[in-house]
C-alpha cells in the first residue's frame, strides 16, 4: 500500500506543476513547455491509469472473494442435502431389497444408526420407544443378515445385543452347502465376543465343510428363519467330544453396514 500511495503522490505533484506554469505563461510559452512536457505528462498520465487500475482491481478482488465464499458456503449447504438425499434413497433401496428377499414376507423394517459399541459387543442405535421399537426385536443389515436383538429399549436410543456377544443365548442355525443346497446339519450360534461367534452343538458325525453358510433355522424363536449368519472358516473336531464346533466369519461390519430393525416379526408356532 506504501507504494500505491507513493504513486498516487507523484501524479497528482505532477499534475499541479504542469497546470500551474500553463496558466502562469503565455501561450507560446506553454507550447513549449507543453511540447516539452509530453512525455513527461504521458507518463504521469499512465501512471495514473494504472494506479488507479490497480486499486480498482484490488476493489474488485475483495469483492469478487466475498461472492467466492457465499458461493462456497452454499456449495457445502447444497452438497450436505444430496448427501442426505442420497442416504435416503440407499436406506429404501435396501429395504426393497430385503423385504423382497425373505421368503415372501413382508416386514417392517425401521433404519437406525449406530451410535456405540461397548467391549460386551452391546450396540447402541439411535431410535427408541418413540420410534416403536421393543425389547426383543431382531436387528439385520441390508445384506438380509442377522445383526442381533434388541435389549433395552429407552425414548430415543436402545441397546442392541450382538450376536457375537458372550452374553447371547444363542442363535439356531442350519447349513448351506457351498452349491446353495440345504443341508439337514444344524446347530447354534453362541457368541464368542469381540464381533466373532462360533456354532455348536453339531453332532460330531455330521459333515461341516469349510466356505459353507450358516442361515436362520425353523426352530429360532427371535429371528425368522431363512436369514444369513455368517460362512464357516474353521471346524474343531474332536473324537472324544459328542459334538463338533465351527468357527464363523459373520455377515455384518459394524463400521460400514446399514442397520435395520424387524417391527413387526412374530413367530408362528
Amino acid at each position: 500500500m506504501k507504494f500505491v500511495l507513493s504513486k498516487v503522490l507523484v501524479v497528482v505533484f505532477g499534475l499541479a506543476i504542469i497546470l500551474a506554469v500553463t496558466n502562469v505563461f503565455s501561450s507560446g510559452l506553454r507550447n513549449v513547455f507543453l511540447s516539452v512536457s509530453s512525455p513527461f505528462s504521458n507518463f504521469f498520465w499512465s501512471l495514473g491509469k494504472n494506479t488507479s487500475s490497480f486499486l480498482g482491481s484490488l476493489a474488485s478482488a475483495g469483492f469478487l472473494s466475498n461472492d467466492n465464499y457465499n458461493l462456497k458456503e452454499e456449495n457445502q449447504k447444497l452438497l450436505s442435502q444430496v448427501i442426505f438425499l442420497q442416504d435416503q434413497v440407499k436406506q429404501l433401496k435396501n429395504i426393497a431389497t430385503i423385504q423382497g428377499a425373505i421368503d415372501g414376507e413382508k416386514f417392517d423394517l425401521l433404519p437406525v444408526k449406530a451410535s456405540g459399541l461397548s467391549e460386551k459387543d452391546i450396540l447402541s442405535v439411535n431410535k427408541g420407544l418413540s420410534d416403536g421399537i421393543l425389547e426383543n426385536m431382531p436387528v439385520i443389515n441390508q445384506n438380509k443378515a442377522i445383526v442381533g436383538v434388541v435389549v433395552k429399549v429407552y425414548k430415543d436410543y436402545s441397546a442392541v445385543m450382538l450376536i457375537s456377544s458372550l452374553e447371547n443365548g444363542g442363535v439356531g442355525a442350519r447349513v448351506i452347502e457351498k452349491d446353495g443346497s440345504l443341508s439337514d446339519i444344524e446347530g447354534v450360534v453362541k457368541g464368542a465376543g469381540s464381533l466373532s461367534f462360533l456354532l455348536d452343538f453339531v453332532p460330531v458325525n455330521d459333515e461341516l465343510k469349510q466356505n459353507s453358510f450358516l442361515i436362520t433355522s425353523e426352530l429360532e424363536d427371535i429371528f425368522p428363519p431363512g436369514l444369513l449368519i455368517g460362512e464357516i472358516s474353521e471346524i474343531n473336531k474332536n473324537d472324544q467330544d459328542p459334538h463338533q464346533k465351527a468357527k464363523i466369519d459373520p455377515f455384518f461390519k459394524i463400521g460400514s453396514d446399514s442397520f435395520f430393525v424387524i417391527t413387526n416379526y412374530k413367530r408362528n408356532n
